[in-house]
């Protein structure tokens, strides 16, 4: 597979605290887009997450928001995604769904893409109990059959995010739901509770 620098593509990326934990998310835009293109991603990042409303952390708080141009290493200021109101209670958590990410991932020629979203609340299937709240299979994997907004998800990010190639990118119909290793440290640590 063909390697890009980092910096092939603009990017935007978009700090944001749920769960009580800070994350990023970064974007790509295809070769070629405009400053003002790539500030649109931020619309984006917002639908992504709103998509997923219903089953998100209702303290979810965007933080802060910066871009860098194709071709650059230096990312500056940029436009702040509209707010997004997450339904649920943090008390509905344990420290591991705290640091269980969601993550989607596409193709394009030569280069992959993908983005992990946190405050996403899965519960895995349990033989014999169907829970209220949406479920995972044990398999790790949720398609949109599963879960409607994974294919809302996949829509957005097929006509807006690029991968690091800047190619036209198709992202799977399935997001994989995993506890994240780096923030299960801090779990075990009694870092995060």
């Amino acid at each position: 597979m063909t390697s890009y620098a980092p910096n092939w593509t603009s990017r935007y990326r978009a700090k944001y605290n749920v769960c009580g934990i800070d994350h990023t998310i970064q974007l790509r835009k295809q070769v070629g887009a405009t400053p003002a293109a790539t500030a649109l991603l931020a619309g984006t990042a917002q639908s992504i997450f709103n998509a997923a409303a219903a089953q998100l952390c209702d303290d979810f708080t965007w933080i802060s928001a910066e871009q860098a141009d194709e071709g650059s290493d230096i990312f500056y200021p940029s436009t702040l995604p509209t707010p997004v109101t997450g339904t649920l209670a943090i008390t509905a958590y344990t420290p591991f769904q705290k640091v269980t990410h969601t993550r989607m991932q596409g193709r394009a020629f030569g280069s992959r893409a993908s983005i992990e979203m946190y405050g996403i609340l899965w519960f895995y299937a349990h033989k014999g109990l169907s829970p209220a709240e949406a479920t995972v299979g044990y398999d790790g994997k949720v398609t949109s059959a599963e879960a409607a907004f994974i294919g809302t998800i996949k829509s957005l990010l097929d006509t807006q995010a690029f991968a690091n190639s800047g190619g036209p990118t198709v992202w799977y119909d399935r997001a994989t739901v995993k506890v994240n290793d780096f923030w299960l440290r801090a779990v075990r640590s009694g870092g995060i509770t």
